[in-house]
């Protein structure tokens, strides 16, 4: 009998040992979990940015891609009929002389032929 309470005791110290070991273990999953966790949101937020600025670079490309054609196609225009040629006229002149482009400094409006 004294052998078994003896082996009881023992048996409860090293439960009660496992049981902090354990509660390390537990501590040290959750832990690495978390940190595990945090680098997914982190990853999944750098995603996220690169996908906005991808789709922000496309509208500005479609954007000026759309400006470069229409301004093509008014300089074609204006080269047919003196209409667009007065709008690009009062466009020009609506250009403060400060901001004015040296792309316009020494081009002339397109005259109809």
């Amino acid at each position: 009998m004294h052998y078994i309470v003896k082996r009881r005791k023992l048996q409860r110290r090293v439960n009660s040992m496992d049981i902090k070991t354990a509660d390390v273990d537990t501590e040290d999953e959750l832990t690495s979990e978390l940190l595990k966790a945090q680098r997914q949101v982190e990853q999944a937020k750098a995603r996220y940015k690169s996908l906005v600025a991808k789709q922000t670079a496309e509208r500005k490309k479609l954007a000026e891609t759309r400006q470069k054609i229409l301004g093509d196609l008014l300089i074609k225009a204006a080269q047919k009929d003196d209409r667009y040629n007065r709008v690009i006229k009062v466009l020009l002149d609506s250009i403060p002389e400060g901001k004015r482009h040296k792309a316009f400094n020494n081009w002339e409006v397109p005259q109809p032929q």
